[in-house]
């Protein structure tokens, strides 16, 4: 009885078929990089409404503000919108550490969107309900600030609420910067 006479009648057998021809070449790989050479996406997506943007998750935690930093730095070279990039380095830092002291969860999304040719849009995603507050601390206290940075340096910024958590988010204009 051969090998193929004892398989179910409408199935196949692959292994015989592979031993008919020769076997797929094997593609060379790179090596694995190191957990610390892994870099955030690098390439534009767009998103379903056809507007540019990058993303990405980091854990809920202060390294990650660095990580979110670069990330919008490089959306900004890549649109060149370069203008915008220390102003713009900057929300997103407060924003991340605003997620970081205040949510919930394990994660937080940071997104970069081009909306027009000169505006952009930094959010921050965390799990938490709870609304971010402008504070006004005295001259003495050394926290309290990151929001009214965010308020001075954006055109405008604003949270959406979700089921599970909220968007918080800061537009920045070419127009509103000394070039």
């Amino acid at each position: 009885m051969t090998r193929s006479a004892a398989l179910s009648p409408g199935a196949h057998d692959f292994a015989a078929c592979w031993s008919a021809v020769d076997p797929p070449p094997r593609q060379p790989t790179a090596p694995p990089l190191r957990r610390e050479e892994h870099v955030p996406m690098t390439a534009t997506k767009s998103t379903a409404i056809g507007v540019p943007g990058y993303s990405q998750t980091y854990p809920r935690e202060a390294a990650s503000s660095g990580k979110a930093r670069r990330l919008t730095s490089t959306a900004l070279r890549t649109w060149n919108v370069a203008p915008l990039t220390d102003d713009a380095e900057l929300v997103t830092a407060e924003l991340v550490n605003n997620a970081v002291q205040h949510g919930t969860g394990h994660s937080l999304r940071v997104s970069i969107k081009r909306i027009s040719a000169s505006r952009v849009r930094i959010a921050v995603t965390d799990r938490s309900l709870r609304l971010p507050a402008i504070r006004h601390p005295d001259v003495e206290d050394v926290a309290g600030r990151g929001l009214l940075l965010v308020v001075a340096l954006s055109a405008r910024w604003g949270t959406d609420i979700r089921g599970w958590g909220k968007v918080v988010w800061a537009e920045l204009s070419l127009t509103e910067v000394a070039l």
